[in-house]
């Protein structure tokens, strides 16, 4: 069977034909997911590209370590980032506290300057907010921006999240509210709607 062959199937039959040791079928699912997960550990990780990259590679060993406990109950996609969440719980584990971002408005106010044109000046002003926002989804703890980032990044609905973080939908929905009314609360500021007092 060719790759070409094997575009054309679901992730669920593609991983079938993984339990059956084809290895053309792995290197489609890892085609497939590669980026997406590792976007998704870039964020979870505060932007360390290096040590993301290291884990999408324990991500794709534990697949194929695993391969025979995965079920046709579940979507592929939920098994994998399931195991994805598992093993960045452990990642926080092992580096709880250094997960640190350097981040000062001066260098965005230096950025500035008085003939700074008004697309310059919404450019910064969007990488500012982007920073900001980043920032406060590394403040919460890692279950709330893990199930923020599935719900928002990944846009995985709320009992596909409550499977991959085994929990309850309302604990899901708790944490989403939770975590979006502390971000909301931080960058009220952005508000275009709020009226200067």
């Amino acid at each position: 069977m060719t790759i070409t062959d094997l575009q054309h199937q679901s992730d669920e039959q593609i991983f079938h034909l993984v339990q059956e040791g084809e290895i053309k079928a792995f290197e489609v699912l890892y085609q497939r997911y590669s980026r997406r997960l590792l976007h998704f550990l870039i964020r979870l990780l505060n932007g360390d590209e290096s040590r993301a990259q290291d884990l999408l590679q324990d991500v794709f060993l534990r697949v194929l370590e695993k391969r025979n406990l995965f079920r046709d109950k579940h979507r592929f996609s939920t098994w994998i980032f399931t195991i994805t969440h598992n093993i960045c719980k452990n990642e926080y584990r092992s580096v709880a506290g250094r997960m640190e971002i350097n981040f000062t408005d001066s260098e965005f106010i230096n950025a500035l300057s008085l003939d700074s044109t008004p697309s310059e000046i919404e450019k910064i002003d969007q990488e500012y907010f982007r920073r900001r926002l980043l920032h406060l989804i590394q403040a919460v703890s890692p279950d709330q921006r893990n199930t923020f980032l599935l719900r928002y990044q990944e846009n995985l609905p709320v009992h596909e999240i409550a499977i991959i973080m085994n929990c309850s939908d309302g604990t899901v929905k708790s944490r989403l509210h939770y975590t979006l009314g502390k971000i909301a609360e931080q960058l009220n500021v952005y508000d275009p709607n709020k009226s200067e007092v």
